[in-house]
């Protein structure tokens, strides 16, 4: 599939790719290298964080290093550092180009992407100074939270404005995620800040209101992001069409509709029909992995040569074990042993960093060069990028998956001490450890990659400008 194949309005002139890209150049260089310098600090913090469990006095005269806090702060710079900058810079990017118009606002969604990190750093240093909310998912305060709503409501604005003013007519199913997830990450934040912050409701509700926050953000928000993406990207790659837009528009629909109650596990303290409901959700949300994989399958070429759609290919993979192991987690018999264990990280592991990361990855890989127009500096390091955080994801989120099962089939034996069976987690979060610091160095390379990107896009920028300045007119050398 190509950009050009979508049928232009004739009454509406059309602007050409690199004025397209040109447009973005601003946001998105402002939002993927904020993006790219959270996802290594979040990196290096998990593997800090996981060092507790091998020698637990390493931080122990250090209590911003303590697991409590350098872990939330690690999965606050990765969902908000990392995730949404680039969920939507590729939103903002594939708005222009399926529209075939300029990007609507380019200063405001450069403002709008500033005060995003800016929000997220204020967060999470003061989730290292100990002012974390204490809720999973939403521990930033809420000053720092009201920061990232006025940031999502700008990009928001910018990116429906510029489908607004769209030159092409068909609305390409990419499009429904993108403008799904525009609304739908204000919306879920706005909700939570009130029910959790403003006015705080009592009891088990606020675990009620916590569970649903957090799987929207991770379920339904990036799997609109990283869906939209996977639509757009794969068949272009490929250089193919999509096979078919019922399927994407069921998988639309099906994520939307089942996705957002999944999340409370069987057991949690709330009432059992919440929990009933959402197991039942949980199963059902395995027709949109079958719809999206079944669509995709038919629409790619699983051995493209470019190294960015390798990993957009193995995110399609990680989306459809992620969505079958959380349906299996739930069932009957089954959600009685891996309930409270390790089973339900390496299920996040395998939604959040595998599929989302991986398209989230890919796509900046592709975006990026033809946004800022310079070529990747070390075009090696995209390929070990991939083959690290690929093993990467397989042993954090393999060692969790099958730690889990172990770990629970030893709690429900009453004769094992609870000391045993803590020590036999210790070699399934090693073999996670090893993945962390595997997911390390890619974050490591993807960074140095950005930066040169960057530093050679904002150099060829000034250099212009700087010569002109600095060069003495012919006439007054004569003189």
């Amino acid at each position: 599939m190509s950009d050009s194949s979508l049928p232009p309005n004739p009454s509406v002139p059309v602007p050409s790719q690199g004025e397209i890209d040109a447009s973005c150049r601003l946001p998105l260089l402002a939002l993927f290298s904020g993006a790219a310098l959270w996802l290594l600090i979040a990196a290096v913090a998990t593997l800090l964080a996981s060092m507790s469990f091998h020698k637990p006095d390493m931080f122990a005269d250090k209590m911003w290093l303590s697991y409590g806090r350098i872990m939330p702060f690690a999965k606050t710079a990765f969902l908000y550092g990392f995730c949404l900058p680039a969920g939507y810079g590729l939103a903002l990017w594939l708005a222009a180009r399926l529209g075939r118009t300029t990007l609507a606002g380019g200063i405001a969604a450069s403002l709008a992407a500033k005060l995003w990190h800016l929000g997220v750093f204020i967060g999470a240093f003061a989730i290292l100074c100990g002012a974390s909310t204490g809720y999973e998912g939403f521990e930033i305060p809420q000053y720092a939270a009201l920061m990232l709503f006025v940031a999502s409501l700008l990009l928001g604005f910018v990116g429906l404005t510029t489908i607004h003013n769209r030159t092409a007519k068909e609305l390409y199913p990419s499009l429904w995620f993108i403008i799904a997830g525009l609304f739908w990450f204000p919306w879920i934040l706005s909700t939570v800040m009130l029910t959790l912050g403003v006015s705080p409701v009592r009891g088990v509700a606020q675990v009620a209101v916590q569970t649903w926050y957090l799987n929207n953000l991770q379920f339904v928000t990036l799997g609109l992001f990283g869906l939209g993406g996977a639509f757009y990207f794969l068949p272009k790659l490929s250089g193919k069409n999509l096979h078919s837009k019922y399927l994407a528009l069921f998988a639309f629909f099906t994520l939307i509709g089942f996705g957002s109650w999944v999340g409370i596990q069987p057991g949690t303290p709330l009432p059992a029909w919440m929990s009933a409901l959402s197991s039942i959700a949980a199963v059902f949300s395995v027709v949109t992995a079958v719809a999206v994989m079944d669509n995709l399958r038919r629409s790619c070429c699983w051995k493209a040569p470019e190294s960015e759609a390798k990993f957009l290919s193995i995110s399609v993979t990680f989306f459809g074990l992620a969505l079958l192991a959380g349906a299996v987690g739930v069932l009957p018999g089954i959600s009685y042993r891996v309930g409270l264990t390790l089973f339900q990280a390496g299920q996040t592991q395998l939604l959040v960093a595998g599929f989302f990361g991986m398209v989230a990855l890919g796509g900046i890989y592709h975006v990026l060069p033809k946004v800022a127009d310079i070529k990747w500096p070390f075009a090696g390091f995209v390929r070990a990028h991939f083959w690290l955080a690929t093993l990467g994801v397989l042993l954090i989120a393999g060692a969790y998956v099958l730690g889990g099962w172990q770990q629970g089939g030893k709690i429900n034996q009453p004769t094992i001490a609870f000391v045993d069976v803590a020590k036999s987690n210790l070699m399934p979060i090693r073999m996670a450890s090893m993945g962390e610091l595997l997911w390390v160095l890619g974050s490591l390379l993807f960074a140095v990659n950005v930066f040169a990107v960057v530093y050679q896009c904002v150099r060829s920028c000034v250099k212009p400008f700087a010569t002109e300045v600095t060069t003495i007119p012919a006439a007054e050398v004569k003189a």
